[in-house]
């Protein structure tokens, strides 16, 4: 009998370390899942850096394609084409020729690589909204910050289909407070339809002397580059730049 107390005493014991290595494992297990989730974690993080940093660079490689593009534009509308630009549209390719621009878009590939008939788009329609931004301004009497062209007319001619005419009212300063519609002037004018390089040409209104031109530059047709020129010497006093609104509103 004196044996079974020292026994049960022995075997409390034992449970007792039992029990303590368990929760010892338990909170050692614990703390091993803990370290790999936070490792997990930081590698996680790592990963999506490093995936923000690629896209960084795959933009900014995009971007540059796309600059190194429009200089190579640039570079061969300076390059002479042997054709009097004026009248005359530079046909290319493997058979180069001399082509009337009056036989541009009129949908019949006179060029035999058909470059005549290349850019026909309508990029100006009727209903189309422009925004300009002033870049300087040294010969307007209102001195605006903004411009807003809204396009009301395009209309393709038949026997002069590279010149469509275009009717437009433009609106000036039209966000601000003191905005005043009784000041919104209709301007007239055409695209010219030359690939690679569509220009709006709107004529001086009310006597200004002012002509309005917008260039495209064959690539981008929602934003152009717009020049205010003063008609008698085709000086440029005034530059800006416009951007179309409609498309995304």
């Amino acid at each position: 009998h004196g044996a079974a107390p020292y026994t049960m005493r022995l075997l409390v014991l034992l449970c007792v370390v039992a029990g303590a290595m368990a929760s010892c494992d338990l909170n050692d297990q614990q703390d091993v899942a803990e370290g790999q989730e936070a490792r997990l974690h930081t590698i996680q993080e790592k990963m999506a850096n490093i995936r923000a940093d690629a896209d960084k660079r795959i933009k900014k490689a995009d971007e540059l394609e796309e600059d190194i593009a429009a200089v190579k534009a640039h570079l061969k509308k300076l390059e002479p084409t042997g054709c009097d630009d004026r009248y005359e549209l530079q046909c290319g390719g493997d058979r180069p020729k001399c082509l009337s621009r009056l036989l541009v878009c009129d949908t019949f590939n006179d060029c035999d690589n058909g470059y005549d008939e290349s850019e026909c788009a309508t990029i100006t329609p009727s209903g189309s909204i422009w925004k300009g931004t002033m870049v300087y301004d040294h010969c307007t009497v209102r001195q605006p910050k903004t411009l807003r062209f809204s396009v009301d007319n395009y209309k393709i001619i038949d026997y002069f289909r590279p010149f469509p005419e275009i009717t437009a009212t433009v609106a000036f300063d039209p966000d601000s407070p003191d905005y005043d519609s009784s000041t919104d002037v209709q301007l007239h004018g055409w695209m010219d339809l030359m690939p690679g390089n569509h220009i709006v040409y709107y004529e001086p209104p009310d006597g200004s002397g002012l002509a309005t031109l917008c260039i495209f530059d064959g690539k981008d047709n929602d934003h152009c580059h717009g020049e205010i020129v003063r008609e008698s010497s085709q000086e440029v006093c005034a530059e800006f730049y416009a951007e179309r609104l409609d498309r995304y509103n």
